[in-house]
């Protein structure tokens, strides 16, 4: 395959900006593979991610679909019953990895979990971050090993505010291992959606701050 085209989006916090998400659908071209940043529904309304899943099928039929959660999808621990609504249409992955085969190539996906953890000590969220990263360096090594390409899928984004570089543990995941793309959504409101950090590009998907859904060519 001499390409791979990717769809992404994340905050649709459906129904709020469906309409947008919709319109963009159809103006966009099929994809190989789509993937969903977080905050798909808005505020734990579960039964609106069907929804979402039915535009894209409507549209671009049967196109594989990878997903992260986000915060307003884990709003009260949601996530199992947004599973249990879509099956296996969407592949789930929470501090997780995943391998596709598409048209001869192989595309490694690990997406990033959020943090539920309700912790005001410093040092215990030092350690929660730095096991985080541990995972996700393994978790990249792997992957690099059997891919093609490798992408980072994540609600919250890895940089600091700058924009110009990544966070310390991002950083600390990334180290040895860049992976092909990084995607993220969460931020609204953005003068940058696309940034090259020491040679990784990462995307902002967020619907609110880019207006349509993000097309990616690797």
């Amino acid at each position: 395959m001499k390409y791979m085209r990717i769809a992404a989006v994340g905050d649709i916090h459906c129904p709020r900006f469906f309409p947008i998400f919709e319109k963009s659908l159809r103006e966009i071209e099929r994809p190989h593979v789509f993937m969903l940043a977080g905050d798909i529904v808005n505020r734990g309304k579960a039964n609106e991610y069907p929804v979402v899943v039915d535009a894209i099928d409507s549209i671009h039929g049967q196109v594989p679909i990878v997903a992260c959660f986000g915060n307003e999808d884990n709003e009260l621990y949601h996530e199992h019953e947004i599973i249990e609504l879509v099956g296996d249409r969407v592949t789930f992955l929470d501090d997780a990895t995943a391998s596709l085969s598409i048209g001869g190539s192989t595309l490694g996906v690990i997406g990033v979990s959020i943090v539920n953890e309700k912790v005001k000590d410093v040092e215990t969220m030092q350690t929660i971050f730095e096991d985080r990263a541990g995972r996700i360096s393994e978790s990249l090594k792997e992957l690099t090993d059997v891919s093609d390409y490798t992408v980072v899928l994540s609600h919250y984004s890895p940089l600091v505010e700058t924009e110009t570089k990544f966070s310390w543990w991002f950083e600390k995941a990334v180290k040895d291992i860049r992976p092909s793309l990084i995607i993220h959504g969460h931020i609204h409101i953005s003068t940058k959606n696309r940034v090259v950090v020491e040679s990784t590009p990462v995307y902002n998907v967020a619907l609110p701050a880019v207006g349509s859904i993000t097309e990616i060519v690797l």
